[in-house]
């Protein structure tokens, strides 16, 4: 059964999930318009935000990834800790 504390721990990071899908959709609607406005004028500072909006897309994938990564292992703690006991007592008697 989770704890209290897991349980606010998975709370937290699901609303950073949600900031997370946000800023996803404002990074792919900002870098759709300077796609747009870049077809038209080949000017440099539409390539620079270009570059870096799509730098923080990546930047958020990766986040976003990890913060998966962590809400797993937080659900699954008591399994993952009930296997490591069994492996470290196994381990012991032979």
């Amino acid at each position: 059964m989770l704890s209290y504390k897991r349980l606010l721990r998975i709370h937290k990071i699901k609303k950073t999930l949600d900031v997370l899908a946000y800023f996803s959709l404002f990074s792919d609607i900002a870098i759709v318009l300077i796609n747009f406005f870049m077809l038209e004028s080949n000017t440099s500072s539409a390539k620079v935000l270009d570059f870096w909006f799509t730098i923080s897309l990546a930047a958020e994938v990766v986040f976003t990834l990890i913060l998966l990564l962590i809400l797993a292992l937080l659900y699954h703690y008591d399994s993952i800790e009930w296997f490591l006991v069994s492996k470290y007592r196994s381990r012991k008697r032979g």
